[in-house]
């Protein structure tokens, strides 16, 4: 179990880039945006989070791949420099909010 442990920690600093996280002290926060889930999935979800974002939800689910002509999987590397890209565009969100005075 700490080996588990130790490994998401390590993921976690990877594809967050080093950054602390968000302070959520005294907040429940659940985000969940996904493009295909089946429906019973997203029917549990709904109830667990304030809002969830899906595109299609089909009863007759078999697999996530028979929804894409082409399913790759992401690299690390991959991840990462999205996860880092979202992290900068949300940065200049909130620089560009805070020089308007919002």
């Amino acid at each position: 179990m700490q080996r588990k442990i130790a490994d998401i920690d390590e993921c976690r600093s990877h594809y967050a880039g080093f950054e602390k996280p968000c302070p959520i002290a005294g907040h429940s926060v659940i985000l969940v945006a996904i493009p295909l889930a089946p429906g019973h999935i997203l029917h549990e979800l709904s109830a667990k989070c304030y809002g969830i974002g899906c595109l299609a939800a089909p009863e007759a689910f078999y697999s996530v791949a028979a929804y894409y002509l082409r399913f790759e999987p992401n690299s690390d590397a991959q991840v990462a420099e999205c996860l880092a890209d979202g992290r900068c565009r949300a940065r200049r969100r909130k620089m560009s909010q805070d020089a308007e005075g919002r």
